[in-house]
């Protein structure tokens, strides 16, 4: 995961961090979405969150990464919109997520 953020910090060009936990992005979100695949991440699917926030997830063999788009059109993700996928986890009624 650490390689993907890396990698799209260095080749594209990004605005600002929205704040510590955020990263923005202004390029095409074609590219940004080739730079995941490229690290063998791969769609999952696209939603609308209850606030009203687009995102789309990758998952790749043992990471994923969610990409969110901003009220004002910019492409954002973040050290806690990515990470290492875990077994499944159990709820306190013992039936799973």
């Amino acid at each position: 995961m650490k390689f993907i953020l890396t990698y799209i910090l260095i080749t594209l060009w990004f605005v600002f961090p929205a704040s510590a936990q955020m990263f923005c992005f202004t390029e095409d979100t074609k590219d940004i979405e080739k730079s995941i695949q490229k690290y063998n991440e791969e769609f999952v699917f696209s939603g609308v969150t209850t606030g009203g926030t687009p995102i789309t997830i990758y998952k790749g063999k043992d990471t994923f990464t969610i990409l969110f788009i901003t009220n004002e059109g910019k492409l954002c993700t973040g050290p806690n919109h990515t990470g290492n996928i875990v077994p499944k986890l159990k709820l306190n009624n013992g039936k799973g997520t």
